[in-house]
């Protein structure tokens, strides 16, 4: 199943948050305000996980985990390289 993911309308006045998710040590953190600023959000939630936690922020965080969500999760869900390819762009 294909997920959602960012762009979405600039309609919204702030984006949903996107998880971004990828191995331990490879630079989720380090470049965690580059892929903030470049995805449109305005704050960093580093080593969240799903389930866990009940009271994350539902827009316009950048959520950083290790771990991919289930395919239920109905936010925006991309791997690190993808987040990257992103900023870069």
């Amino acid at each position: 199943m294909k997920r959602t993911t960012y762009p979405y309308s600039q309609t919204s006045p702030t984006p949903p948050s996107i998880v971004v998710y990828g191995p331990q040590g490879c630079g989720k953190t380090l470049n965690s305000e580059r892929l903030k600023n470049a995805l449109g959000l305005s704050q960093v939630v580093d080593g969240w996980q799903f389930g866990f936690s009940k009271n994350w922020p539902r827009q316009g965080a950048l959520l950083l985990t290790n771990v991919r969500p289930p395919a239920h999760f109905r936010y925006p869900v991309m791997s690190y390289a993808e987040a990257l390819r992103r900023a870069a762009s």
